[in-house]
Order: structure tokens, then sequence, then C-alpha cells
């Protein structure tokens, strides 16, 4: 399956790159706006995965939010991975099927927040676990997984030991089928 990861450079997401390294996606990580040209490149391809910071808004990106209604309507158009916070509010809001997370505690500010008493190691633990159960779960070879399949391997080997933080993540993580 022809995949595109759309992920911002930020060095507080840098985790997230564990996913796709070296999977032969499409990597795009700079000048990130939702233009005539990325969704052109979006087109060429059947999964997209967005990650990083977002809001229910979408997916930060140099011009704020990466969202359009061109780029809307091609994302209801393909199979997507959403992995930022408020991914499954802007996936049931625009009509996106997706695998998506919630609000995602990926920083100990973030932990604080929600009154989860966890240490930066805790919450830093949980970022790299559930990026080694994604990439397990998209690494699959020639086998092609649905969204649905992937969202119950993720869910099989996250949270890895059952933290506090691994275990309010898991439950954010959802599969979101509009039809």
């Amino acid at each position: 399956m022809k995949t595109i990861v759309i992920h911002p450079k930020d060095p507080t997401t840098d985790f997230l790159s564990l996913i796709y390294r070296d999977l032969g996606f499409t990597v795009v990580n700079k000048n990130i706006t939702p233009s005539g040209e990325l969704i052109d490149l979006i087109k060429q391809h059947d999964r997209v995965m967005l990650m990083g910071h977002g809001l229910r808004h979408g997916l930060f990106c140099d011009s704020g939010f990466f969202n359009s209604e061109e780029l809307l309507d091609v994302l209801r158009a393909k199979e997507c991975i959403f992995i930022f916070c408020f991914a499954s509010t802007f996936a049931k809001d625009f009509g996106v099927n997706s695998l998506c997370t919630g609000m995602f505690v990926s920083e100990k500010q973030e932990a604080d927040f929600f009154s989860l008493d966890v240490s930066k190691a805790d919450v830093d633990f949980s970022n790299n676990s559930f990026s080694a159960a994604m990439r397990q779960a998209l690494n699959t070879g020639d086998e092609v997984r649905s969204l649905q399949e992937i969202h119950d391997c993720v869910k099989k080997f996250y949270p890895a030991i059952n933290s506090v933080v691994e275990t309010y993540n898991a439950e954010q993580i959802e599969y979101i089928n509009n039809f």
C-alpha cells in the first residue's frame, strides 16, 4: 500500500518517526501547507498518515492547521491514520474514516494538566512504546492490514507495562468509520 506521512519537524514529536522510518513511505516534514502541490502528492497514495501536534481543527502545520475543503475531500477517499491530539474529534467532525488518537499525552506538561501522576521518563517510555506498537502493526511485509486490524494490533501491544500514562493513552486510540 502506497503510504504518505505528513509529520512536521518538531523535536517534541521525533519519537513518532520510529513508526515510519525505513518502511519506504513517502515522508513530508517541511513546508507543509494544504496546497495544491501537497494535495496532488497525497492523491498519489492509498494511505495518509498525519502526525504531530494538533487540535480538533487538524494537524498544526506551517500555515496554521493542515485542513482545507479540498484536502478534506481527498482525505475522505483515503485510508487515514491521524496521530495528534484530538484527531478523533477532527475525524468525526469532518467525516474522515481513520485510525486516530484523542487527547494523547506525549509531554510531561500534558500529563500534569490531566492530573496524571507520572514522571517525564514515564511519558517518554509511553511515547516509545506507542511508536513501537504502531510500527509493529504497520510493518507487515507484503501483508496489508486494514485500519481496523491495525487498531486491534496496536491495542494488543500498547500499553506495554500498563503505566498510568499508557493506560490513559490506550483509551484514546480509536477506529472511526463514518460510513
